[in-house]
């Protein structure tokens, strides 16, 4: 009974906490961006590879080319677009405080779409990312602003939307405007994992991970043979034996009416003997911010499996507001010999809940002997609350402020180039205690050998692993090569001289052009297509990069009847650069 009255006092915590958060905002000045139904195949503050999603990922039927709407009377503050990110993108300023996006536009209409071929037929770019006057774009609530696509990084077509503080961008779930999704389906909790704290915390007798509903109690079952079938795993008992410090994972996803997919939850809580000691809430967060989803989660497990298992434990360095620990840093530990009971409640945000209890049985903690301590002679020390820099011979780093989420210590090694376009010693950095990237980039210096000066201008700091190389946006600084990175790993000096490469793709001057574009494929073997410019029958044309095809696109429109020169320039960030010339019939 008292455990069915903590979850009830849970359901109206979670109740009162929305209603508080939605009263905080305009519930009847947005309107839709869509004429749809509203579905979303993403929710705010989803887990994305080294960020929280920012909006939501509403559904257009699979087809490029839905109709989108300004949310409100505003006007149009900044126009990106990129073959990358968020590809075609609108940004509208509202006199309420707020800014609505659109992402992954196939296309602007109106005027915006003047203002946008205005400025790129005169900057000669596709790529732009400009911050518009207030009297220039004025929109009213309700104008065709673009079309829906799939545009940028979109793994399908698609409308991301957001709204967000127009003073500091600080995101928001767009939810808590009042916008509306059907949905009468509760938040499934997968799987629960149970991790140790030290050498010295067992789990079930033994030191390591323990899976709750995943796992089975004996060795993972073989695949059947013949026409048998394999043993279903069983899962773990609710009661678990526990002896020392230890932390808790959850993976769960949330469902909505119509739709198939795996959408994150609105709110985790997870109470011990009925005291609440974590949450996780997707409210809002800042966009320096975004990469602390990869010290919420099983970060190695993602990285490995794509599943998301959120922590309940929260590091000291751990800035973003989304998650809360109320004890201990969300790390629990028993002194008794006592039985607990331990609960996570899943909300999503039409308040459809899901809940999970399981036991612990408190064990006398034995301890062992110390373990030796590690041999720290190439080792050097980070605190995680200060600037961490280190300037020996050839080779430095710098890193700010909560570049890492915890004290640790900086693996550092070197050894000799194992790929042959490597022209520096390999510098390898890894953090001892964890296998988190940095929270945010910091700053390498590996000094240009002599023989290679004269050429300083093509040289750049690489990431290596095996024998692949990726490149880092470099710069050279008084005899030295500096990029920003934001990985740990090897790194070495490499040279591009090599210029990007271009081919037709459904063009040749054999035969006239089929379709309604021309789309040439480039590539750039190290340091990246930089910049472009594309010219028919000698004058300049606009040609659309998209970074998922390596291509770009020229419409028909911009070619004559007949025979049409196609000139294209072409170079990467090493101002290594190719003409290439074709004869296109139409």
């Amino acid at each position: 009974m008292r455990h069915l009255c903590c979850i009830s006092v849970l359901f109206l915590l979670s109740v009162g906490v929305l209603h508080s958060q939605k009263s905080k905002f305009p519930q009847n000045f947005f309107i839709s961006p869509i004429n749809l139904p509203l579905q979303a195949s993403g929710t705010f503050g989803e887990f994305r590879s080294n960020h929280f999603h920012s909006g939501l990922d509403l559904r257009i039927g699979g087809v490029v080319g839905e109709p989108v709407y300004a949310v409100g009377d505003g006007y149009v503050s900044r126009i990106k677009v990129s073959g990358y990110g968020g590809g075609k993108i609108v940004y509208i300023t509202h006199p309420n405080g707020f800014k609505s996006v659109y992402m992954h536009l196939n296309n602007f209409c109106g005027k915006i779409a003047d203002w946008v071929y205005k400025y790129q037929y005169t900057n000669h770019t596709f790529d732009l990312d400009v911050e518009i006057s207030p009297e220039e774009l004025p929109v009213r609530s309700g104008d065709l602003i673009a079309n829906a696509g799939n545009t940028g990084g979109s793994g399908g077509p698609h409308l991301h939307f957001e709204l967000r503080y127009a003073d500091n961008d600080k995101t928001i779930n767009p939810l808590l405007f009042g916008y509306y999704m059907k949905d009468n389906t509760s938040p499934t909790i997968h799987d629960i994992r149970i991790y140790p704290f030290g050498e010295n915390t067992t789990i079930n007798g033994k030191n390591e991970v323990l899976s709750l509903y995943a796992q089975t109690t004996s060795p993972t079952p073989k695949k059947g043979k013949g026409n048998k079938a394999a043993p279903r795993p069983r899962p773990v008992g609710d009661t678990v034996k526990i002896s020392g410090k230890f932390y808790l994972g959850i993976h769960t996803t949330d469902g909505s009416d119509g739709s198939t997919g795996r959408n994150g939850v609105y709110r985790v809580l997870l109470t011990v003997d009925d005291k609440l000691v974590y949450s996780y809430q997707d409210t809002a967060f800042m966009f320096e911010e975004t990469r602390a989803a990869n010290a919420m989660i099983d970060y190695p497990l993602y990285i490995n499996k794509r599943t998301p298992y959120l922590l309940s434990r929260v590091l000291k360095g751990h800035k973003a507001g989304l998650c809360k620990a109320y004890s201990d840093g969300g790390y629990i530990y028993f002194t008794d010999n006592d039985l607990h009971t331990i609960t996570y409640t899943v909300t999503d945000f039409a308040d459809n809940q899901a809940t999970k209890t399981f036991y612990v049985q408190s064990m006398e903690q034995k301890l062992s002997a110390p373990a030796k301590p590690k041999p720290l002679a190439r080792y050097i020390p980070l605190a995680y609350y200060l600037k961490n820099t280190h300037q020996k011979g050839d080779f430095g780093f710098e890193m700010d402020e909560y570049t890492i989420y915890e004290n640790d210590y900086l693996d550092f090694t070197t050894s000799t180039p194992g790929v042959g376009k490597l022209l520096s010693t390999v510098y390898t950095l890894r953090l001892v205690n964890t296998d988190l990237p940095p929270h945010k980039s910091f700053q390498l210096k590996i000094r240009i050998p002599d023989r290679y000066r004269t050429m300083k201008d093509k040289l750049l700091i690489v990431s290596t692993w095996g024998k692949q190389m990726f490149a880092q946006q470099s710069r050279v600084e008084k005899g030295f090569v500096v990029a920003d990175v934001r990985t740990f790993g090897s790194f070495a000096i490499a040279m591009d001289t090599a210029a990007p490469k271009a081919s037709p793709s459904n063009f040749n001057t054999a035969r006239p052009l089929k379709g309604n574009t021309l789309i040439i494929k480039v590539s750039d073997d190290l340091s990246g297509v930089s910049y472009y410019h594309c010219y028919v029958n000698g004058k300049w044309t606009l040609a659309e990069f998209d970074g998922k095809t390596s291509s770009l696109t020229v419409e028909s429109d911009n070619l004559t009847a007949g025979d049409n020169k196609i000139r294209l320039i072409i170079g990467d960030s090493k101002k290594n650069e190719a003409t290439y010339e074709w004869t296109v019939k139409k």
